[in-house]
Parts: structure tokens; sequence; C-alpha cells
């Protein structure tokens, strides 16, 4: 199904690319579509926003949200169909300050999502270390309010994420 037409059930991949001092790398989501939108570009639009707040309150300052991008989950083939993705350019920088040293990029976050259904997710996030929250033998990650906050409007059924917003499931 093509981006400009979604419809309910439907099932996208979204890709956040970031980078820094020169290294690229994205984390990728699954999404369904708990319901058709009525306008399908605005509610893409809207998911991949969310997705970049999420990420800018896990990342430090000196990475940059450098893209989205939302295909749908049919795989890539022949003929080439430009209207299964859509590329939403960024270059946002995450919100977290840094305070101490920042912890190598090949060092990273690990998040497991345990779903009811389906298989388990599992996330891991580069640059959003501090030596500061290091301690012998394991991470402690504290944080803050509004990160929480903002993670719960993700809730996870199997390995999809459904994204809820003030007035309802867009997806």
């Amino acid at each position: 199904m093509p981006i400009d037409a979604v419809q309910s059930g439907e099932i996208f991949t979204v890709r956040v690319y970031k980078q820094h001092a020169g290294f690229g790398w994205a984390n990728t989501y699954e999404v369904q579509a708990a319901v058709e939108p009525i306008n399908s570009v605005t509610a893409i639009e809207t998911m991949a926003s969310a997705f970049v707040s999420l990420e800018q309150l896990i990342h430090l300052t000196p990475v940059t949200i450098d893209r989205v991008v939302v295909s749908t989950y049919i795989p890539d083939g022949q003929p080439y169909n430009p209207s299964s993705f859509t590329t939403i350019p960024v270059s946002l920088p995450g919100q977290r300050t840094v305070s101490g040293d920042f912890l190598p990029l090949e060092l990273c976050l690990f998040v497991r999502r345990n779903g009811a259904v389906g298989r388990d997710g599992r996330l891991l996030y580069r640059g959003c270390l501090l030596e500061a929250i290091w301690v012998p033998m394991l991470f402690v990650l504290s944080c803050n309010l509004q990160f929480v906050t903002h993670f719960r409007q993700f809730s996870v059924h199997g390995s999809r994420l459904h994204f809820r917003n003030r007035s309802g499931i867009l997806f």
C-alpha cells in the first residue's frame, strides 16, 4: 500500500537515522495503523515526529537526528514503487545535555521490549551514555520524567508499536 493511502491494520517500518562524529546509524521500529486516518500524509508526519521526539529525549546533544524513513512493510521488489516510502529530513540535536565524558558509540543502551504476543523487540541506542552513569559491572540509566512520560505514549503489542496521542490511537 502507498504511504499516502494508509489503511487500518497496515504495517510500516520507521527508521530513525542519527549521526555523530562522522558515524551514522539507525533504529528501526514496526508500526501498525490502528485506524484509517483522514489524512494519511499528516498521520505519517505526526508519527515520524513522535519518534523524533522520543529519540531526542534519549540522545545527548552532540547526536544529530538526521532523518526518518517510513516505508510500507511490503518487501522491495519490481517494479520500483516510490510511493511505498517517504523520507522526512529532520536535522535536530538530542535533548540530553552532556555533563562529563561522552562514552564511545560502540557502547550502547540495550532496551528489551517484552510483548504479550509475538516476538520480543530489542533496541540498541548509541550516543546516549555518559561515563557518569557507569557503575562497576552495570549501567544505570536515570531517566527524567519527561522521557518516561513520552515513552509511555508507545504501547507494545507483540513486536509492533502502536502510537497513541491525546485524541486516541493514530498508529
